[in-house]
């Protein structure tokens, strides 16, 4: 096999792992991304503390109705329970009683609306619930799909490792230097194929000198255009 065949193949693989090794790192962002989740879980959160201020204020106004109702009738049964005689006091009690009642009738509107803010808050609730639900199940989901799909990842790369130590064996020591010291100016692509006389990277037609020294298969021979190693598949 030709040094420039066995640097091909090492950049194949290596390619596949830097591949492989791109989508695991992307596939950890995306696991550790909980922006949407948190998003839905603080609107639920939120739904929930506004249903409870909501119902609270219903328990509160209830509790004043109730007490404003219980001192209104405690009123009217000494009122009315012949123990009281005196004028003044009869008067001082009816008018309380009127008092009572019409603070009654306040509270009952405030209660009112209190429950219709109360309903819209619970129906709120619901929605935002059913929502926060629906989503945990799918970040769930997808998270378990995403760690099979690593899973999976890691064990082609694991793999293909295996397949380049073993590549590495066919290439000698200087060419493997060149390969190497090229990678990073080359996008890990310093090995370039050639095709219908040309570069198939930088499109380039090679001259004569070049194809002729490729076929020979003798050395490494460079693209004159963008110096890659030109191998012939």
């Amino acid at each position: 096999m030709s040094q420039a065949r066995a640097l091909h193949n090492v950049q194949v693989i290596e390619l596949e792992i830097i591949k492989l090794t791109r989508r695991i790192k992307a596939i950890n962002a995306e696991l550790e991304d909980e922006e949407e989740l948190e998003k839905v879980r603080e609107d639920y959160l939120g739904a929930e503390e506004r249903l409870t201020e909501c119902r609270k204020q219903v328990n509160e106004v209830e509790l004043q109705m109730q007490a404003v109702e219980d001192k209104r009738k405690e009123t009217e049964e000494r009122m009315y329970g012949g123990a009281v005689t005196n004028t003044k006091e009869l008067q001082d009690m009816q008018m309380e009683v009127e008092s009572l009642t019409r603070r009654h009738t306040q509270l009952d509107e405030q209660l009112s609306k209190h429950a219709d803010e109360r309903d819209a808050a619970n129906v709120e609730h619901d929605e935002i619930k059913a929502l926060f639900e629906e989503t945990t199940a799918k970040h769930q989901a997808r998270q378990e799909e995403l760690q099979n799909e690593k899973s999976e990842l890691k064990k082609k790369a694991d793999g293909l490792l295996t397949q380049r130590r073993a590549a590495l064996t066919q290439v000698e020591e200087p060419a493997l230097k060149l390969y190497n010291g090229m990678r990073a100016t080359k996008s890990n692509r310093p090995v370039a194929v050639l095709k219908d006389k040309a570069c198939t990277i930088c499109g380039i037609e090679q001259n004569h000198t070049v194809i002729v020294a490729i076929n020979r298969s003798e050395q490494l021979v460079n693209c004159n255009s963008c110096g890659r190693i030109l191998v012939k598949l």
